[in-house]
């Protein structure tokens, strides 16, 4: 594990290293920084080979991922070049040097040889210097533990021997300048079971799998960075402890701030024009450009948190029982509701939605208008169940069968009924309330027939405590008790 974390560091940071002089030459390709944050790495100790995935879930965690089971692995670099990781439940120093023959690990004082899967049909060379010449003829036969050439290194001629027999085909030529762990001749094998197989570890290491201490802000902060996370889990994480309006919709602005403004710097612009223009402001520090263009790439995650926090926000108002959300918060919805382009069209429906729920009237203080309403002598009924505002909604009618005043009831009953009917012509609506069931009667025609041709129909609706409480017969007997209408239809019965 620790030269899989030692080899995952030295990626990123070559990667790193090219694509910031990538840009300081002038090239505008982003492809590669999706190649900084998952990547495989591979790792042969004892004829065994180890194949992680690497996930980068923050600046300093790698994610690695063996054989299905993961391990988050949190790391930093010391002043002296080695790496402080912690994983396991325990931190360790690992320090790693390259060498021609392998990666030599010091892992807590501890010193590890890690060879290079060895390849006994390549002969390099384990000194510094320069070919003086081949002992034999190219395609020549060679024996195991015979010299098949000579090398110049600190001003000696030196033989450096075959390490099996076979076919020798020389790769360099007289006089070329060698370094330590260089291709100086293959071999074809007289015995090709000297090949040594190396296998894949099948199992899993015996390391605990311990979750890393991580604040759910900061979760949410590298997830809209553009390193992979779960965005639910984290919207849930970080919004779950808050104990008031003003810090969860702290958490909710900053969040909607942040993917507002790496997106204004993308929104409308060819890409290859961004990259050029982030480049050229911060030519001293390209990590700001890696950064930017990491976070737009990973746009469909970063857009799933935003839709996560706003699904949270429409809770407010039940949470945390207030009915107006604080400025900066609508001030950061606004920003959203917004934005251009077909891949912002769900955040922008959603926060356009929040927005606009914001500015009606908390539930109890619109029943209570349109209880006063219902009340008031001068109401017409036919105009109020027609009206477009929210205060006639069917949701407060509803709500109001069962209010303690019968003339409440009654009235928000009728103007249910008128409202529910409102496209048809009604002639008559009678509301009584029997032994505390609340019924409705009324005579309608279909307006899209002319009125003296079209037949005049009837409806009835009841209004129950509960199922169980329902009379379905004497509903009926009521029914059959009205007065008939003169062209009264025999067909089905509206209720």
């Amino acid at each position: 594990t620790s030269a899989a974390v030692f080899r995952a560091f030295e990626h990123v940071k070559a990667a790193t290293l090219n694509m910031k002089d990538s840009l300081s030459k002038g090239q505008v390709s982003t492809s590669a920084i999706a190649g900084m944050n998952d990547f495989d790495v591979e790792i042969a100790y004892q004829d065994t080979k180890y194949n992680f995935s690497v996930k980068r879930t923050a600046p300093d965690v790698f994610r690695l991922t063996l054989n299905g089971k993961n391990m988050d692995v949190q790391y930093t670099e010391t002043a002296e070049g080695a790496l402080l990781a912690t994983f396991g439940g325990e931190t360790h120093r690992i320090f790693g040097q390259d060498e021609p023959l392998g990666l030599r690990l010091v892992v807590d004082g501890s010193t590890i040889l890690m060879p290079s899967v060895f390849d006994p049909s390549e002969l390099r060379t384990d000194v510094t210097g320069k070919v003086v010449r081949y002992l034999q003829d190219n395609g020549g036969n060679v024996e195991a533990g015979e010299p098949y050439v000579e090398v110049e290194a600190m001003k000696m001629i030196m033989p450096i021997k075959a390490s099996e027999s076979g076919r020798i085909t020389h790769n360099l030529s007289p006089g070329s300048v060698i370094n330590a762990g260089d291709l100086l001749a293959s071999l074809e094998l007289k015995d090709p079971s000297k090949v040594k197989k190396i296998l894949n570890f099948e199992g899993e290491l015996d390391i605990p799998v311990v979750e890393l201490e991580t604040n759910p802000q900061t979760v949410v902060a590298n997830i809209l960075a553009g390193f992979e996370s779960d965005p639910e889990a984290a919207v849930q994480a970080a919004l779950g402890s808050a104990s008031d309006l003003d810090s969860a919709a702290e958490i909710v602005t900053n969040a909607l701030t942040e993917f507002a403004r790496v997106e204004a710097i993308f929104s409308g612009k060819l890409k290859d024009d961004v990259v050029r223009d982030l480049t050229k402001a911060n030519a001293d520090n390209l990590d700001v450009v890696i950064a930017e263009n990491l976070a737009h790439q990973q746009l469909p995650m970063r857009t799933k948190l935003v839709l996560a926090m706003l699904r949270q926000v429409e809770s407010f108002n039940d949470r945390f029982g207030v009915n107006q959300f604080p400025a900066p918060l609508l001030e950061a919805l606004e920003v959203l509701a917004r934005m251009e382009g077909k891949e912002y069209g769900e955040i922008k429906l959603a926060a356009d939605n929040i927005i606009r729920e914001s500015k009606v009237a908390p539930f109890a203080d619109r029943v209570s208008e349109l209880r006063a309403v219902l009340l008031d002598p001068e109401t017409k009924f036919d105009e109020l169940s027609r009206s477009p505002t929210l205060s006639a909604g069917v949701d407060l009618l509803t709500y109001l069968f069962a209010d303690e005043d019968p003339a409440v009831r009654k009235a928000a009953l009728e103007v249910y009924v008128r409202r529910m009917y409102r496209a048809h012509r009604i002639s008559d609506v009678a509301v009584d309330e029997t032994g505390g069931n609340l019924a409705a009667t009324w005579t309608f025609r279909f307006s899209d027939i002319e009125e003296s041709e079209s037949v005049a129909r009837r409806g009835i609706l009841a209004v129950v405590p509960s199922v169980g409480a329902m009379n379905f017969p004497a509903i009926l007997d009521k029914f059959a008790s009205q007065e008939p209408v003169a062209d009264v239809s025999l067909g089905p019965l509206n209720d």
